[in-house]
């Protein structure tokens, strides 16, 4: 199966990318897991395709943010080389603690320093806390693992140095159960944001207990990154992250739910979540 982080042996290359956008979080972020609010309250559908199955021009190098946000480039310096993979969803700790979620299979090297490129040059760098709690493979209920979460500092989250949407004009308002998932039909529109492919959408294949296979375009890079459902309005369910693919338009997600439920987390959600 391919796997969609990156490791390089160089610096990221140059490339002139979109402009940055930022998001200050509000002082009172709201959270969900798959049972917080009821059935009446979240969008149920139609989900529609907010971007094309592969990303117009080929995939970029790597997506810069001047703040952590999902879709940027998250980088891990190892010992001679670099792994690239995609920031995921924003997470709450014990509701104060902001954080991010990537996939597990990005943490190469425990305690590794952890950065995103600022700008489309590559410098300067935002430093971020290492990565921890990574998990791959299959948990004791036998959930399929694929996760890790860094944290913000004190002084960054003070200053509303974060952006938590998961794509340009959408909103989170939920995430569904792997159950939930699996009685969509196929076809579905599913959604990801990826650092190197962006916003792509293609049809849901299938979808267990364990993983969801969708049709949309992703490559070596986009690990990580937040896969969704969204209706016309932009208000998403989230889904999982990606964590690989046998080709480029042939992926995997594990799913969200079990991931917040093992780390102690909750996913941010609603207004604040969107830019």
């Amino acid at each position: 199966m391919k796997r969609c982080s990156m490791r390089r042996t160089r610096t990221v290359s140059r490339k002139m990318l979109s402009g940055l956008s930022v998001f200050a979080m509000a002082a009172s972020v709201a959270v969900a897991t798959p049972s917080v609010a009821s059935a009446d309250a979240l969008p149920t559908g139609p989900w529609t395709a907010i971007g094309p199955v592969q990303r117009e021009g080929g995939p970029s190098a790597f997506t810069s943010s001047e703040v952590p946000r999902p879709g940027a480039t998250l980088v891990q310096d190892g010992r001679g080389a670099q792994t690239l993979c995609t920031v995921s969803w924003p997470v709450l700790r014990r509701g104060t603690s902001l954080g991010y979620l990537t996939a597990g299979h990005c943490n190469q090297q425990q305690g590794a320093p952890l950065w995103i490129p600022a700008t489309p040059f590559g410098t300067p760098r935002v430093r971020l806390a290492p990565l921890q709690d990574s998990a791959r493979g299959l948990d004791e209920r036998g959930a399929s693992q694929d996760s890790a979460v860094f944290y913000l500092s004190r002084a960054a989250r003070e200053a509303g140095a974060s952006d938590l949407a998961p794509a340009p004009g959408v909103v989170l308002r939920g995430v569904l159960t792997p159950a939930q998932v699996m009685a969509m039909p196929k076809g579905t529109s599913v959604c990801m944001n990826g650092a190197r492919s962006g916003v792509t959408c293609g049809p849901l294949i299938a979808a267990d207990e364990k993983t969801l296979e969708w049709g949309g375009g992703a490559v070596s890079g986009d690990s990580g990154a937040p896969v969704f459902v969204v209706d016309r309005d932009g208000d998403a369910m989230a889904i999982g992250m990606l964590t690989g693919g046998p080709t480029d338009t042939d992926n995997f997600a594990t799913y969200l739910a079990p991931a917040l439920e093992r780390l102690g987390v909750s996913a941010v959600v609603g207004p604040d979540s969107k830019r």
